[in-house]
């Protein structure tokens, strides 16, 4: 991952507005439920279930006391007002990248009670309910093997036909998946490559952590092996399939303007992924999509996308846009812009990690709202995947990365063989909106225009049916009272300072 955290935390400096910017396209849509008259909206006398995560860590993601509708706005409260006609996008996927270091950690549990236990808590309504998944083709930076790899490597040599593929080192991405399976069957999968196999590439070298290692560090496709690597990334899904997996999403490199680090990363022009594009339409499994960039949100990405997206029947392959939560421009802006841009297609945000920043439990919940949750959906984002779902407490295992990152939740092995499962800001930065939507395949949520008049508050409201849901952040640090106000309805709380609570309304 390329982070410029001086720059990007600079950006975040100037995200304190809970203002949505209506200029965000809405969503066309011939569902009923969606194009109802306000009149006609359903009235709750109150909430079905509040859950509450505070900065202190007294409470995290607790169900507290449901809260009665009233007739007016308290006193002295931040207003937030709902649209109820309004559908800034769908809203479709909410989880993490099960990297191979992230299935291995779950596998140190040899038995699986305990793995078990842990993946309910993330894939299920027991807990986060996520219902997406990000997996590299070939390895990335976090693994627990001595050497990186694709899933084609040869000593040397050419594999035109890919004699040598394999998917011999996903043995246990892929045991965890069908175990996702059995509690999440619409589990949605992106999958993507860091690099190809070695010996389609110019100007590569082996990492400083592994010099004996394949040399899947830095340089560029060849233009003459372009097609064998569009069969190598359709071989992959086809492979999954064979195993009963679906790859639902798949994006033709990470970070394909970056091959500076010394983990596996390379180049892939606009034109490049064009011309895979044009080959994958017609051969990829019907289950699979493709989405298009899957970089950083800067500047460039409006230049590679005009590039990749000039001609229409070129754009018109791709189902959606990946952005990775680095880069010079601040994320929500960077949302708002590509919806505007690209109206047709859904962002996602498909990589994003808590930085050190100073240790501090509400800091890092502060940053997921906004920066990955909140802030970024009020701009009509569909979706936010953090990087890494798990990790050990020292951010591994891995192979070349220099900056610390961390996961989603941490897994370490206790002395006596057992694991230990900590829970880290993200989840409960994810799980506040993951868990009150429990995103369905067959019904579409949206995200609403939410308003508020309190510039440290932070809001955002969905719609799924005839169900609406609320989350709200409270950035200040002093407790401070708000208004929710669902047409003529109103919903009184006080929210602690630094905290973060989910209305739901059933």
């Amino acid at each position: 991952m390329m982070k410029n955290l001086s720059i990007a935390m600079l950006s975040l400096l100037l995200l304190t507005s809970c203002q949505v910017n209506i200029s965000t396209p809405e969503v066309s849509t011939s569902d009923s439920s969606i194009q109802e008259e306000s009149s006609s909206l359903k009235t709750y006398e109150k909430t079905s279930e509040v859950r509450l995560t505070t900065g202190d860590q007294e409470s995290l993601f607790e169900k507290v006391d449901d809260i009665v509708a009233s007739d007016h706005q308290e006193v002295g409260s931040a207003l937030i007002d709902v649209d109820t006609s309004s559908n800034l996008a769908p809203v479709r996927m909410f989880g993490a990248a099960l990297t191979h270091a992230s299935a291995h950690q779950l596998m140190l549990d040899k038995k699986g009670d305990q793995r078990k236990a842990i993946l309910e808590d993330l894939f299920t309504s027991k807990g986060a309910d996520f219902n997406a998944i990000r997996v590299p083709i070939g390895a990335s930076d976090f693994h627990a093997e001595e050497h990186v790899f694709t899933c084609c490597d040869t000593k040397g040599s050419e594999d035109n036909l890919l004699e040598h593929f394999t998917l011999e080192h996903d043995e246990e991405i892929i045991q965890v998946i069908k175990e996702i399976y059995t509690m999440k069957k619409d589990l949605q999968i992106i999958a993507v490559p860091w690099s190809s196999p070695e010996w389609m590439k110019v100007n590569t070298h082996a990492s400083s952590e592994d010099p004996d290692g394949p040399k899947l560090c830095g340089g560029t496709l060849k233009d003459e092996f372009l097609p064998t690597f569009g069969q190598y990334l359709n071989e992959f899904c086809y492979r999954y399939l064979d195993e009963g997996i679906n790859i639902n999403y798949l994006a033709f490199e990470n970070e394909p303007t970056f091959n500076g680090a010394d983990y596996p990363c390379m180049l892939l022009s606009p034109n490049q992924a064009d011309l895979l594009a044009l080959q994958l339409n017609s051969t990829l499994p019907e289950c699979t999509k493709l989405i298009a960039y899957d970089h950083n949100c800067e500047p460039g990405m409006y230049s590679y996308l005009g590039n990749e997206f000039a001609e229409e029947e070129h754009r018109n392959l791709f189902d959606a846009i990946a952005i990775h939560g680095y880069g010079s421009e601040s994320i929500p802006t960077g949302v708002r812009k590509l919806r505007q841009l690209y109206p047709e297609k859904e962002v996602y945000m498909t990589e994003i990690t808590e930085w050190e920043h100073d240790s501090r439990f509400d800091t890092d919940l502060m940053y997921v709202c906004r920066n990955t949750t909140i802030k970024a959906l009020q701009q009509g984002l569909s979706g936010t995947l953090y990087w890494n779902l798990i990790l050990d407490s020292n951010g591994g295992p891995n192979i070349g990365q220099k900056s610390t990152c961390y996961g989603v939740v941490n897994i370490d092995v206790a002395q006596d063989g057992s694991l230990i499962y900590t829970k880290r800001p993200a989840y409960y930065g994810l799980a506040a909106i993951s868990h009150m939507l429990h995103i369905e395949k067959d019904v579409t949520t949206y995200s609403l225009s939410t308003l508020c008049d309190d510039e440290s508050i932070l809001a955002i409201a969905f719609k799924k049916g005839d169900k609406y849901s609320l989350a709200i952040a409270n950035t200040a640090y002093e407790m401070k009272t708000i208004s929710v106000r669902l047409e003529h309805q109103f919903y009184n709380y006080s929210l602690e300072s630094r905290s973060l609570v989910s209305f739901t309304f059933d």
